[in-house]
């Protein structure tokens, strides 16, 4: 099953978490043949070493390890939750005049399950997306790039969000409330297809640089910041994660 799985050229370790009962059962014999009753206390103390290794893994890889991407979303519900003094089990009978929340997440696909997190239906969100290209042919998508490989893609994130995001203009601190209105009417700042600015942007602090040049004078600002880990093998993914939120 391993060596058929290593021919494909998607590749993740769940796919032989299957196969894991099947070794239990594999390294029973030359344990218990290594660790017979009467073990000498070597033998019982490479196990026992072995063992606390494992577990001191598992409790690091479990709790600690890229831990903010789970701690940002409870941080997202419960804010939504005490700007509309709700609580996590509101009865169907409660008031239906809820505040609406947005949240963006300027992340490679998939690095939060916020859909299974964010659960009130006035909390609305959108990640970059890297859905499979099924309705291109087959002879175009080595070509393909999905949302999420053409935010990181060169020019890089500045692009992307100049040609996908509404002006800058309309989150400015600087002028009017009425100028900034103004400004995410006029055609040359809006366009059907692009997204307005959310109440809290989501993002890795490797993207902290760039987001501080395009948004520069406008009404974000720092509201919470989170441990996520101490190394990751991709740089997109490297240093804590970030909330700015849009002053109101």
């Amino acid at each position: 099953m391993t060596f058929a799985l290593s021919l494909i050229s998607h590749k993740e370790v769940r796919f032989i978490y299957p196969i894991l009962p099947f070794l239990h059962i594999i390294s029973a014999r030359p344990l218990t043949r290594f660790l017979p009753a009467r073990a000498p206390l070597s033998r019982k103390a490479t196990i026992g070493i072995l063992l606390l290794l494992n577990l001191s893994l598992a409790g690091y890889a479990s709790q600690t390890h890229q831990r903010g991407v789970l701690s940002v979303l409870h941080y997202l519900r419960h804010k939504h939750e005490a700007r509309n003094n709700l609580s996590s089990y509101q009865s169907s009978s409660a008031p239906t005049a809820v505040l609406n929340t947005t949240v963006a997440f300027l992340m490679p696909c998939h690095s939060t399950p916020w859909r299974s997190h964010l659960v009130y239906p006035e909390i609305t969100a959108w990640a970059l997306s890297c859905e499979p290209p099924l309705s291109i042919p087959l002879a175009d998508r080595a070509s393909y790039l999905d949302e999420a490989d053409e935010f990181y893609i060169r020019p890089g994130p500045r692009r992307w969000l100049r040609d996908n995001m509404e002006s800058v203009a309309t989150v400015s601190a600087a002028g009017s409330r009425s100028a900034q209105f103004l400004a995410a009417q006029d055609p040359k700042f809006k366009a059907a297809y692009r997204r307005p600015w959310p109440q809290n942007l989501v993002f890795f602090a490797a993207l902290e640089g760039e987001l501080t040049d395009v948004l520069r004078g406008s009404r974000y600002s720092e509201c919470w910041r989170g441990f996520n880990s101490h190394f990751h093998d991709d740089a997109r993914r490297v240093g804590d994660v970030v909330v700015w939120c849009l002053d109101e």
